[in-house]
């Protein structure tokens, strides 16, 4: 009996069920539905705008999409190009930037540059040129640059440093 059990706990050790969760951030204004199939089992589930949830790797369907592999470790976001909401899969040399700050923000993104005004819950999407992107953003009262090393999610959000003020500042989503 006790043999059986050590092969059993043996065996899970090294089955995917202890696999990194894949990371699913909302970038959309509502809260899609959406299925996970893991292990033969089918999850429902729902996303609230501008949060993100750890997922277990396996087969994605909603938004119009069936049956898409979600890999182990990998971020996806839910956006709206265009007119239709999709999954899209973050690359190993993109940055995605949140604006979660609650206010319309001036962004200037690379060199060469590209430059938008960010409203309050959009997104911006920028590759890494050499491993790095430089970010040039104003809170109103100051301009502020950052650059960014590594692919992830970063969010613009509205603190407080100093005690006084208000300031947008950019931060890694860990």
């Amino acid at each position: 009996m006790r043999l059986s059990i050590a092969l059993g706990c043996l065996v899970l050790a090294g089955s995917p069920l202890n696999a990194d969760p894949a990371t699913l951030i909302n970038t959309l204004p509502d809260r899609p539905v959406f299925n996970i199939v893991a292990y033969g089992l089918t999850v429902s589930r729902t996303l609230a705008p501008g949060n993100r949830i750890a997922v277990t790797p396996g087969l994605f369907s909603g938004l119009g999409e069936k049956r898409v592999v979600l890999g182990s470790g990998i971020t996806y976001y839910l956006a709206r190009f265009g007119g239709i909401p999709r999954l899209y899969r973050l690359g190993s040399d993109q940055i995605l930037i949140l604006n979660q700050s609650g206010r319309a923000v001036p962004v200037i993104l690379g060199t060469p540059s590209v430059s938008a005004v960010l409203a309050a819950g959009n997104l911006a999407l920028g590759a890494l040129i050499d491993g790095t992107l430089r970010v040039d953003w104003s809170d109103g009262d100051h301009n502020r640059s950052a650059t960014l090393q590594g692919a992830g999610v970063y969010r613009l959000v509205l603190d407080s440093p100093e005690g006084v003020g208000q300031t947008v500042s950019l931060v890694r989503w860990e």
